[in-house]
């Protein structure tokens, strides 16, 4: 599976049902391993897990239901049944033949719900987890990968060439890949490559 370069999120209103289009398969995989971005909004930041009755000990590994803090900047626009994306920064990445920089690579760590807000601190529960979860990792709100379309005026992206710019970060140092491993490329919707397009990968030179 071939994940592209994005560019930034914009916001969409979702129904709890769509929350089950990210929980298996490819498109969980597509959503929890997200994209390179240069700049990703941040609503807040998950508090340190303090081992009271809402959170159990300082453990980092989530699962559905597992409830924790979170400290938002604006917690006066925040009501229960809200939800929030934790993600992380993994690095920055620049595109091996060029130099330029790209972005961080950002991974998406869990999907949560808000269950309580108070003045300084938000109650969260965990609807979807994909990774471990620390103390100080950023959140947004919650949004699901946009549409992927090509505008009429846009070309279609089979003529499109690229190259691989980044692995998998979850996955230690990786010097090759496999079936189910994700890749990111220099190419993104702007060049017109939809969610499903397939394509080859070749190697040049001897």
């Amino acid at each position: 599976m071939v994940l592209t370069l994005a560019t930034p999120l914009t916001p969409l209103a979702w129904a709890a049902d769509d929350l089950n289009s990210i929980r298996f398969g490819d498109q969980a995989l597509a959503y929890s391993s997200g994209s390179i971005q240069r700049s990703t909004p941040q609503d807040g930041f998950v508090n340190v897990i303090t081992g009271d009755n809402q959170t159990t000990g300082d453990h980092m590994i989530l699962g559905s239901r597992d409830v924790l803090y979170l400290r938002l900047k604006n917690p006066g626009d925040v009501v229960p049944g809200d939800l929030f994306t934790i993600y992380r920064r993994a690095y920055k990445v620049f595109h091996p033949i060029t130099g330029q920089y790209l972005g961080y690579l950002i991974n998406r760590l869990a999907v949560v719900q808000v269950r309580q807000n108070d003045k300084t601190l938000t109650t969260v529960e965990v609807v979807r987890a994909y990774a471990a979860v620390s103390p100080g990792d950023p959140v947004m709100k919650f949004v699901l990968p946009t549409e992927e379309g090509t505008a009429p005026d846009q070309n279609s992206g089979s003529d499109v060439e690229g190259r691989v710019v980044e692995f998998q970060s979850n996955m230690g140092l990786m010097n090759m890949v496999a079936q189910r491993n994700v890749v990111y490329l220099d190419r993104g919707r702007e060049d017109g490559i939809r969610a499903g397009d397939r394509m080859d990968i070749v190697r040049s030179g001897g």
